[in-house]
Protein backbone atom coordinates (compact mmCIF):
# COMPACT_ATOMS: atom_id res chain seq x y z
CA UNK A 1 0.00 0.00 0.00
CA UNK A 2 2.59 2.33 0.95
CA UNK A 3 4.23 2.09 -2.53
CA UNK A 4 0.65 3.01 -4.60
CA UNK A 5 0.40 5.53 -2.43
CA UNK A 6 3.50 7.26 -3.00
CA UNK A 7 2.96 6.50 -6.57
CA UNK A 8 0.00 8.72 -6.59
CA UNK A 9 1.55 11.31 -4.24
CA UNK A 10 4.25 11.42 -7.12
CA UNK A 11 1.43 11.90 -9.21
CA UNK A 12 -0.03 15.12 -7.64
CA UNK A 13 -3.09 13.13 -6.21
CA UNK A 14 -3.05 14.67 -2.30
CA UNK A 15 -3.22 11.44 0.04
CA UNK A 16 -3.76 11.10 3.94
CA UNK A 17 -2.89 7.73 5.50
CA UNK A 18 -4.90 6.40 8.34
CA UNK A 19 -2.38 3.74 9.48
CA UNK A 20 -3.88 2.29 12.46
CA UNK A 21 -1.32 -0.99 12.76
CA UNK A 22 1.84 0.89 11.61
CA UNK A 23 3.15 3.88 13.32
CA UNK A 24 3.31 7.30 11.25
CA UNK A 25 7.31 7.05 11.94
CA UNK A 26 7.62 3.54 10.85
CA UNK A 27 5.53 4.37 7.81
CA UNK A 28 7.08 7.92 6.86
CA UNK A 29 10.50 6.23 7.12
CA UNK A 30 9.31 3.09 4.25
CA UNK A 31 7.62 5.88 2.15
CA UNK A 32 10.93 7.72 2.21
CA UNK A 33 12.98 4.56 1.37
CA UNK A 34 10.84 3.75 -1.36
CA UNK A 35 11.28 7.29 -2.52
CA UNK A 36 14.58 7.13 -2.65
CA UNK A 37 15.08 3.86 -3.70
CA UNK A 38 17.65 2.51 -1.09
CA UNK A 39 18.20 3.11 2.12
CA UNK A 40 19.41 6.12 3.76
CA UNK A 41 20.83 4.34 7.10
CA UNK A 42 24.24 4.38 5.82
CA UNK A 43 23.75 7.68 3.67
CA UNK A 44 22.47 9.48 6.90
CA UNK A 45 24.56 13.47 5.16
CA UNK A 46 21.76 12.94 2.39
CA UNK A 47 18.60 12.73 4.90
CA UNK A 48 17.74 16.06 5.24
CA UNK A 49 18.02 16.45 0.91
CA UNK A 50 15.56 13.51 0.34
CA UNK A 51 13.22 14.21 3.10
CA UNK A 52 12.78 17.96 1.67
CA UNK A 53 12.12 16.57 -1.25
CA UNK A 54 9.63 14.15 0.11
CA UNK A 55 8.03 16.83 1.44
CA UNK A 56 6.79 18.69 -1.42
CA UNK A 57 4.58 15.75 -2.57
CA UNK A 58 0.67 15.64 -0.98
CA UNK A 59 1.00 13.42 1.51
CA UNK A 60 -0.43 13.60 4.53
CA UNK A 61 -0.72 11.34 8.00
CA UNK A 62 -3.43 11.47 10.70
CA UNK A 63 -2.25 11.19 13.97
CA UNK A 64 -3.93 7.70 15.23
CA UNK A 65 -2.44 4.99 16.46
CA UNK A 66 -4.54 1.73 17.52
CA UNK A 67 -8.02 1.51 17.67
CA UNK A 68 -9.95 4.29 16.90
CA UNK A 69 -13.77 5.22 17.03
CA UNK A 70 -15.49 5.29 13.03
CA UNK A 71 -16.89 9.19 14.30
CA UNK A 72 -13.28 10.31 14.88
CA UNK A 73 -11.85 9.12 12.04
CA UNK A 74 -14.63 10.55 10.19
CA UNK A 75 -14.02 14.18 11.78
CA UNK A 76 -10.20 14.21 10.66
CA UNK A 77 -10.83 12.71 7.05
CA UNK A 78 -13.37 15.29 6.36
CA UNK A 79 -11.18 18.02 8.25
CA UNK A 80 -7.95 17.08 6.35
CA UNK A 81 -10.13 17.25 3.09
CA UNK A 82 -11.03 20.04 4.10
CA UNK A 83 -7.67 21.66 4.58
CA UNK A 84 -5.61 19.55 2.41
CA UNK A 85 -8.14 18.94 -0.44
CA UNK A 86 -7.44 15.62 -0.19
CA UNK A 87 -8.72 13.07 -2.79
CA UNK A 88 -7.01 9.80 -1.43
CA UNK A 89 -8.09 7.92 1.74
CA UNK A 90 -6.15 5.16 2.70
CA UNK A 91 -7.25 3.36 6.60
CA UNK A 92 -4.76 0.89 7.54
CA UNK A 93 -7.26 -1.24 8.14
CA UNK A 94 -10.65 -1.81 9.09
CA UNK A 95 -10.24 -4.22 11.77
CA UNK A 96 -8.70 -1.48 13.96
CA UNK A 97 -12.14 0.36 13.45
CA UNK A 98 -14.75 -2.45 14.91
CA UNK A 99 -15.39 -2.87 18.43
CA UNK A 100 -14.70 0.85 19.50
CA UNK A 101 -17.84 2.69 18.48
CA UNK A 102 -20.52 1.92 20.87
CA UNK A 103 -20.79 1.24 24.57
CA UNK A 104 -22.89 -1.86 23.52
CA UNK A 105 -21.82 -5.13 22.31
CA UNK A 106 -23.31 -5.49 18.62
CA UNK A 107 -23.10 -7.85 15.66
CA UNK A 108 -19.78 -7.74 13.84
CA UNK A 109 -21.46 -7.93 10.42
CA UNK A 110 -23.54 -5.28 10.97
CA UNK A 111 -20.81 -3.26 12.57
CA UNK A 112 -18.25 -3.38 9.43
CA UNK A 113 -21.16 -2.96 7.01
CA UNK A 114 -22.36 0.44 8.83
CA UNK A 115 -18.42 1.36 8.65
CA UNK A 116 -18.14 0.26 4.68
CA UNK A 117 -21.57 2.36 4.51
CA UNK A 118 -19.82 5.24 5.98
CA UNK A 119 -17.26 5.53 3.85
CA UNK A 120 -18.76 5.11 0.89
CA UNK A 121 -20.90 7.72 1.61
CA UNK A 122 -17.74 9.76 2.14
CA UNK A 123 -15.98 8.83 -1.05
CA UNK A 124 -19.18 10.15 -2.94
CA UNK A 125 -20.14 13.46 -0.82
CA UNK A 126 -16.70 14.56 -1.25
CA UNK A 127 -15.63 13.13 -4.53
CA UNK A 128 -12.53 11.03 -2.73
CA UNK A 129 -11.36 7.56 -3.55
CA UNK A 130 -11.08 5.17 0.08
CA UNK A 131 -8.56 2.55 -0.01
CA UNK A 132 -9.79 0.35 2.87
CA UNK A 133 -7.36 -2.30 3.45
CA UNK A 134 -9.38 -5.48 5.22
CA UNK A 135 -7.07 -8.48 6.64
CA UNK A 136 -8.45 -11.94 5.12
CA UNK A 137 -10.46 -14.61 6.54
CA UNK A 138 -8.13 -17.24 8.19
CA UNK A 139 -7.90 -19.65 5.28
CA UNK A 140 -5.28 -22.79 4.65
CA UNK A 141 -2.22 -20.85 3.43
CA UNK A 142 -1.89 -22.82 0.32
CA UNK A 143 -5.08 -21.38 -1.26
CA UNK A 144 -5.45 -18.43 -3.19
CA UNK A 145 -7.40 -15.54 -1.96
CA UNK A 146 -10.67 -14.34 -3.37
CA UNK A 147 -13.31 -11.83 -2.82
CA UNK A 148 -14.84 -14.30 -0.82
CA UNK A 149 -11.75 -14.62 1.66
CA UNK A 150 -13.07 -10.82 2.46
CA UNK A 151 -13.99 -11.24 6.48
CA UNK A 152 -17.95 -10.45 6.80
CA UNK A 153 -20.35 -9.94 4.51
CA UNK A 154 -20.64 -9.34 0.93
CA UNK A 155 -21.12 -5.37 1.67
CA UNK A 156 -17.24 -5.04 1.49
CA UNK A 157 -16.78 -6.28 -1.79
CA UNK A 158 -20.22 -4.45 -3.65
CA UNK A 159 -19.77 -1.21 -2.19
CA UNK A 160 -15.85 -0.99 -3.73
CA UNK A 161 -15.20 0.75 -6.66
CA UNK A 162 -11.77 -1.67 -6.90
CA UNK A 163 -10.98 -4.59 -4.98
CA UNK A 164 -7.32 -5.33 -5.13
CA UNK A 165 -6.67 -9.06 -3.20
CA UNK A 166 -3.02 -8.64 -2.09
CA UNK A 167 -1.19 -12.11 -1.17
CA UNK A 168 2.48 -12.87 -0.29
CA UNK A 169 3.07 -16.44 -2.25
CA UNK A 170 6.63 -16.40 -1.17
CA UNK A 171 5.74 -16.07 3.35
CA UNK A 172 4.33 -19.20 2.74
CA UNK A 173 7.03 -21.31 1.26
Amino acid sequence: MSEYSLDLALQGVSTLWGSFEIRNARLASTLLRQFVGYSLEKKLHEFNHWASEFEKYPMYFMTFHGQQPLKIVMEAIEHAHYVHDISHVIIDNLQFMMGVSSTYRTDKFWEQDNIIAAFRSLATKHNVHVTLVMHPRKERQEDDLTTSSIFGSAKASQEADNVLIIQDKQRQA
